[in-house]
């Protein structure tokens, strides 16, 4: 029962995990969203899209502990994306198949992790 409890505090401390999209086609940009917003509550993944080619690629540098999803077909080019290095990148097909599924889940997992051991030392020096 406590632990029941503690799950949805710890989930409010830590806040929603930052997902960003990114495609060069609104259509698997939004189909992607879709996916990831049936599987995980609003609480958890915070989702935000980029569209490339339409949006300054500053605006994707900028994202910090976040997930970044990308079709496989730009694993070549995420190096000249150069992203932060807390950034979790994960690579997925159109389709959205239940390998995607599982390492976006595996992300999630880091990044939350990652959190709250943040969250934990956090409190320790207060």
């Amino acid at each position: 029962l406590l632990a029941i409890q503690i799950e949805p505090i710890m989930r409010q401390a830590i806040g929603a995990v930052p997902v960003v999209v990114v495609s060069d086609m609104i259509s698997e940009m939004k189909m992607v969203k879709h996916f990831i917003q049936k599987m995980y509550s609003s609480n958890r993944v915070e989702i935000h899209e980029y569209l490339l080619n339409a949006m300054e690629l500053p605006e994707l540098k900028a994202y910090e502990n976040s997930i970044i999803v990308i079709n496989k077909l730009f694993r070549n080019l995420t190096p000249y994306f150069q992203l932060h290095s807390s950034n979790e990148v994960v690579y997925v097909t159109a389709e959205m198949n239940s390998y995607d599924m599982i390492e976006i889940s595996r992300a999630l997992v880091a990044q939350e992790e990652k959190r709250l051991i943040e969250k934990i030392a956090y409190c320790k020096e207060v």
